[in-house]
């Protein structure tokens, strides 16, 4: 289990860099199609919804980092737990985000490991 956890960190390595560079192609590889992106300001989004406003450049991180504090392997899936910084501009609104974040990876039917679930919800300031 020990290398399935450190190939799931990388993967969600790899996804924060391409959110980052504003990659929508490495992204589009890492996200599953029932993709569910809940945003700290509360708003959700599809895979679509969240690709199309990176393609549109409606939303950027200027900034990011992120922390895996914690990691469970059950059937199918990892579930990582941890912390994001970033500044984010939405819209030429600059914002500054502290969250604790919830990610769960699903082995997919073709066997590759896909971002499937993403909550991140507000750190008090």
């Amino acid at each position: 289990m020990t290398g399935l956890r450190t190939d799931i960190r990388g993967l969600e390595r790899e996804r924060y860099e391409a959110m980052q560079r504003g990659d929508v192609t490495a992204l589009d590889r890492l996200l599953s199609e029932h993709l569910r992106y809940t945003h700290s300001h509360g708003g959700c989004d599809t895979k679509q919804d969240y690709l199309g406003a990176l393609t549109r450049e409606e939303v950027s991180y200027e900034t990011l980092s992120h922390t895996t504090d914690h990691h469970d392997a059950v059937a199918g899936a990892v579930i990582l737990t941890g912390t994001m910084a970033a500044t984010v501009r939405r819209a030429d609104v600059i914002r500054q985000v502290r969250s604790v974040t919830s990610s769960v990876w699903v082995k997919e039917d073709d066997g590759r490991w896909r971002l499937r679930i993403f909550h991140a919800t507000n750190l008090a300031q």
